[in-house]
């Protein structure tokens, strides 16, 4: 829905709200375990090392959970104007959507 007006947007539903507070618990998981594993695979690879095929698969392993992490932070949209989140915050929910101004908490 887009409005035209300029009058204060509606408030989200109490699902919208739980919506967006799973997608920022979502978010907040893929970046903390792409931080924890990135550090145990680079220490792993320095003080052990890998094999080339096992750093071949390390390597595609780990792209496709980088990229699956980049389409979540995607995913989620404004209920209201249908603008991506995404493009609005890096990881923790606005505080409100910058194109429609409805609050987010």
């Amino acid at each position: 829905m887009h409005k035209t007006d300029t009058s204060t947007p509606d408030k989200l539903t109490h699902e919208e709200l739980e919506k967006l507070k799973r997608w920022q618990t979502t978010m907040l998981v893929y970046f903390v375990v792409f931080l924890l594993g990135t550090g145990l695979l680079l220490l792993l690879g320095l003080t052990l090392g890998f094999s080339n095929a096992v750093e071949t698969v390390l390597t595609i392993v780990w792209s496709v959970f980088l990229l699956s992490g980049v389409f979540v932070q995607f995913s989620q949209k404004c209920p209201r104007c249908g603008f991506r989140i995404g493009f609005q915050s890096r990881l923790l929910l606005p505080r409100k959507c910058t194109k429609c101004g409805v609050s987010f908490r």
